[in-house]
């Protein structure tokens, strides 16, 4: 089989000549919008950290409003109703703090929007739902060769969502209550600084605070927040919380709710059999119980539970003393399983969890 090869002719050559000429404008405006686009979908990419981050921002502003005055908001509704742009503030405060390449919002180059709803975990509209918000970070890109035929912009746009609600359940409650004098503090310290959070030393013989609250008078002895858990008050039995969570129900009730549970006051950490569960779970979290009130004395003291504060254990010494970091004035709950904040009825421990939701 033979094939045969000739050589163009001048009209063929010419016409290649054409196309290539007609086509090259259209190439080179191809180009130029995969390079546009690829700018402006690189910028929104650059503003995912700050749309989540602002997310949650809000989601934890309002659940510090409810923590500072729990009858106030009777459900999720009122708490979007009385926002007053305060959600949009935090929300542009967040993002600037992550807002890449010096973009600024003053200067006009981003745009942030938030949207509050409030939801089942469906995602149907619902009042008493869980609370959503919603962040949107957008910036009307410049192009470079878009602008030959017209296109002076592209739109980069990046959204985040996070939620908040009651928890269902307590995961990991660390058997020694917390005064929330000392927990207030710890807090505030620690949002003060703002993440990654600085390490807190909990004077465990003086978890019962000499502030407003929390004030033991001379109930007890040693100062010492140890709870029963379910089992007892033994350093076998405190150890076995640490290393397996308590046994005990922590279902808050009443208005505002709580719950009182037994402790013991006495040190525990001079035993092994505490320490040595406390070494082996060094770095991980915990929600540890908060409480207002003390009632009775030595074996018979009571603790009133108010609230929750993750904290993640960081050290201990045989004084007492226990290294901490702040995670979240909340409980370890699962956001997809959220109670709403309203009148949607199940299990409710007064600690309201946040997260990232789609």
């Amino acid at each position: 089989m033979r094939i045969h090869l000739r050589q163009p002719t001048p009209f063929e050559r010419g016409a290649v000549a054409v196309t290539v000429a007609l086509l090259a404008p259209v190439l080179l405006i191809l180009a130029g919008f995969t390079l546009d686009y690829g700018n402006a979908f690189a910028q929104a990419r650059a503003f995912s950290t700050g749309a989540d981050s602002a997310a949650l921002a809000v989601v934890n502003a309002k659940r510090t409003l409810i923590n500072a005055s729990p009858a106030t908001p009777t459900n999720c509704k009122s708490v979007v109703d009385n926002d007053g742009g305060s959600a949009l503030t935090v929300a542009k405060a967040q993002v600037q703090r992550n807002a890449p390449n010096g973009m600024t919002l003053a200067s006009g180059n981003i745009t942030v929007n938030v949207q509050l709803a409030c939801v089942d975990k469906n995602g149907t509209p619902n009042d008493n739902g869980i609370l959503k918000a919603t962040v949107t970070v957008s910036r009307a890109v410049p192009t470079q060769l878009g602008q030959m035929v017209g296109v002076a912009t592209i739109n980069a746009t990046k959204d985040g969502s996070a939620a908040l609600g009651v928890a269902r359940q307590i995961n990991g409650v660390f058997p020694l209550a917390i005064c929330k004098d000392v927990a207030d503090d710890l807090a505030a310290k620690a949002q003060a600084v703002g993440a990654p959070y600085p390490n807190y030393v909990i004077d465990v013989n003086k978890v019962w605070g000499g502030g407003t609250d929390c004030n033991a008078g001379n109930n007890g002895s040693g100062n010492w927040g140890w709870l029963n858990c379910g089992g007892g008050v033994s350093a076998v039995d405190i150890g076995s919380y640490i290393a397996n969570g308590c046994l005990a129900d922590l279902t808050l009730g009443g208005s505002p709710p709580s719950t009182t549970i037994e402790g013991s006051p006495g040190n525990k950490i001079n035993s092994n059999n505490v320490t040595s569960p406390l070494t082996a779970n060094l770095g991980k979290t915990y929600a540890f119980p908060v409480y207002t009130d003390i009632g009775g004395n030595g074996a018979n003291t009571t603790f009133k539970i108010t609230a929750f504060i993750e904290l993640k254990l960081i050290d201990y010494d045989g004084d007492g003393n226990i290294t901490v970091q702040y995670v979240n004035y909340s409980s370890v709950g699962d956001i997809n399983d959220l109670c709403g904040l309203g009148n949607i009825q199940c299990t409710v421990y007064n600690a309201y969890a946040i997260g990232m939701v789609s």
